[in-house]
């Protein structure tokens, strides 16, 4: 019995452990968008039940229904909570929507998904370097006193073409782009 008991809650961690990995970026550009059409269907539902409520609150002004403000307020209420999930639902869809095709691209370009996460790993190991080269500087001593491939001449270019390497891959996020505006509007620090 106890081990019947002990498969089952590893059966369950199991489960629960696979459905947990269910994440919006791990679907297909083609299941996002059918996602984002349901969620449309979802808003053109939405709005015809925003039309009967409002025509039953005209019909209840008419007959002079004393709590039909409050139903009003409480059907509002519920309707405006629909809509903004609705609507945060649709803006997580269409950022994944847009980083997905950016990633399918640029691994297409790349020729491999090891080429994409080397790329990343470069680029992160860069901001890493340059971030800690310029806490040297600005705390280190007069270069008198530092080695000579730690001057502030030489942080200064090693800086310059770390920066050309980054607006290089920024260039190259952007070209692999459906949308140019979603890259500036969410890459812009990047540029």
């Amino acid at each position: 019995m106890v081990s019947q008991a002990n498969t089952s809650n590893a059966e369950l961690k199991d489960i629960l452990s696979r459905l947990g990995g269910i994440q919006l970026d791990t679907f297909s550009v083609e299941t996002l968008r059918q996602m984002q059409a349901t969620v449309h269907t979802n808003y053109a539902q939405l709005i015809a039940r925003g039309r009967e409520e409002e025509q039953a609150a005209k019909k209840a002004i008419e007959e002079s229904d004393p709590t039909v403000l409050k139903r009003v307020k409480l059907q509002t209420s519920r309707l405006q909570k629909e809509l903004e999930s609705l609507e945060e639902l649709d803006d997580k869809i269409e950022n994944c929507i847009h980083r997905r095709i950016i990633r399918d691209n640029m691994t297409a370009r790349l020729g491999s998904r090891h080429m994409l996460l080397a790329l990343e790993v470069i680029v992160m190991t860069l901001i890493v370097a340059v971030l800690g080269l310029l806490v040297y500087d600005t705390s280190a001593g007069p270069d008198s006193e530092r080695p000579t491939w730690l001057s502030s001449d030489s942080i200064f270019i090693i800086d310059a073409v770390c920066c050309m390497i980054f607006m290089a891959e920024f260039f190259f996020r952007l070209s692999c782009a459906e949308s140019k505006k979603f890259v500036w509007r969410h890459h812009w620090i990047d540029f």
